[in-house]
């Protein structure tokens, strides 16, 4: 998930991934990928994991493409909890041949200001991005609103009797 591009060549494109464990989807792994042209094909290749890696942790997914700031590239990653992803933002330092093992800056939804937002309603970071004119950061929020919630359960119970209705219909056409 959240892939990044490395380089590229000119048949050629590296990759860095977040690979998913496959039994606890807030745990990840930075992979890294081929995309090679072959003839008139596309083919992907598995390269493995990225050396001085911890393997699967709740800090390894990816948060937004490389960023060179005055010769220092760094990596954008988000941290998830045990049970929510993008909590925080990680801003890492990082080679092609290593990784440091977060050794980024922590940013914290505390850490930001957003116009039209009140900081309290800001539960998480999940990416990054910065240009020469903007800087872009994704944010999560929440609102709690009674008629949002009322919405919610009206199209629930709507989707559950539309639902019966199917059943119901799908019956009748099976038993004619």
């Amino acid at each position: 998930v959240d892939t990044v591009v490395l380089s590229c060549g000119k048949n050629s494109v590296e990759l860095l991934s977040s690979a998913i464990h496959s039994e606890d989807p807030l745990l990840y792994q930075w992979q890294k990928l081929t995309l090679r042209k072959s003839e008139e094909v596309f083919i992907l290749e598995y390269n493995g994991t990225v050396e001085g890696c911890e393997g699967y942790t709740r800090k390894n997914r990816m948060a937004g493409k490389l960023i060179n700031v005055d010769g220092r590239c760094i990596l954008p990653t988000q941290e998830s909890t045990e049970t929510d992803y993008g909590v925080n933002l990680y801003l890492n330092d990082f080679s092609e041949k290593d990784i440091q093992k977060l050794s980024g800056r922590q940013i914290t939804v505390r850490d930001l200001s957003v116009e039209g937002f009140d900081g309290k309603d800001m539960i998480g970071i999940h990416s990054y991005a910065v240009s020469d004119r903007y800087e872009v950061v994704d944010i999560r929020y929440f609102r709690f609103s009674p008629k949002n919630r009322w919405r919610k359960v009206v199209r629930k119970e709507r989707t559950k009797n539309d639902n019966i209705f199917f059943q119901f219909e799908n019956k009748k056409r099976n038993t004619t």
